[in-house]
């Protein structure tokens, strides 16, 4: 029908594994390296980020979802572990929010199952970010999706 498919999921932090070449705590700001390579998972799933891809499956209450994404189109190729939307002022504390964005329009193979219905397969786009800050919780993690034709 096109409406909106809302699902929440919330698992205890100790149930929320963070694997990679970073400390927990890291992983919700910017890589501090080039050598983005993480992977975050619990009972109901797994997202993993590499340096050109990244792959998530999900198995919530009314939905299963995965998605496998490459051709990374970082914020900017230049600078692609740091540079985000706020330029300059993210080496400020003037923002509470802060953002890295790994990819804008990664490329993007698609499998969802909402409600036991049909599986709707396909490929879209992907835009991939991380956002901390005192604006967001701790274990804030969030995604959007859209098809090729935006719908």
């Amino acid at each position: 029908s096109g409406a909106p498919h809302v699902v929440e999921c919330f698992p205890a932090p100790e149930e929320v594994v963070i694997e990679g070449p970073m400390d927990r705590k890291a992983v919700v700001g910017p890589p501090p390296d080039s050598s983005t390579n993480v992977k975050w998972r619990c009972k109901q799933g797994f997202l993993q980020l590499g340096p050109n891809s990244a792959e998530a499956s999900f198995t919530l209450p009314g939905l299963r979802m995965r998605i496998q994404a490459e051709t990374r189109q970082p914020w900017d190729p230049e600078h692609p572990e740091t540079a985000g939307p706020e330029g300059w002022l993210s080496h400020t504390s003037l923002l509470p929010c802060h953002y890295f964005v790994h990819s804008t329009a990664s490329k993007c193979r698609y499998e969802v199952t909402a409600q036991n219905g049909p599986t709707d397969k396909g490929r879209g786009r992907a835009h991939i970010e991380a956002n901390y800050g005192t604006f967001f919780p701790t274990g804030w993690v969030w995604s959007q999706a859209f098809s090729n034709d935006y719908e």
